[in-house]
């Protein structure tokens, strides 16, 4: 089915309807194929998002008759300064102490409540305190990751 502009069949037509009913753009508008008798358009470069694509075209080979078709996306890639991050300090966590801090708790204090929202904020206010004693929270400083493409089993293969 040749798509060139101005040449129409019924297939085409059809492809072409279909590619407007789903808001889809064909990016090649040059023959695909060249032969003695004809020059159809029939590789295609199809998106939904016409924006998004930083080029796209043909590439020419002199082992067929065929041209290799290409689109590029664009690439948005945002630099960011370093951030400051929220982390509990769990290096001086000690599990055991947790515990028995917990269970020193007067935990039967929250029955003494008849509203359930009193309740719940005293059981939470109760745990919160103690998380807050055990794992407290301290202010971290992240660099910005300049290539979120290079990971961990890529540094390893690199070195």
């Amino acid at each position: 089915m040749d798509l060139t502009p101005g040449v129409t069949s019924v297939k085409a037509t059809k492809l072409n309807d279909i590619f407007e009913v789903s808001g889809l753009s064909q990016l090649i508008v040059d023959p695909t194929r060249t032969t003695p008798y004809s020059s159809p358009l029939i590789d295609l470069c199809v998106t939904n998002a016409p924006s998004k694509i930083k080029n796209s075209g043909r590439i020419e080979l002199s082992i067929s008759n065929h041209v290799v078709v290409q689109m590029t996306h664009k690439v948005h890639y945002k630099e960011t300064g370093s951030r400051i991050v929220t982390l509990r300090n769990m290096k001086t966590f000690n599990g055991e102490t947790y515990i028995r801090d917990l269970q020193q708790q007067a935990w039967t204090d929250v029955n003494l409540s008849n509203d359930s929202n009193e309740m719940w904020a005293k059981w939470k206010n109760m745990l919160v305190n103690c998380i807050y004693k055990h794992a407290p929270l301290r202010l971290k400083r992240v660099g910005k990751k300049k290539s979120p493409w290079i990971n961990s089993q890529l540094k390893q293969k690199m070195r």
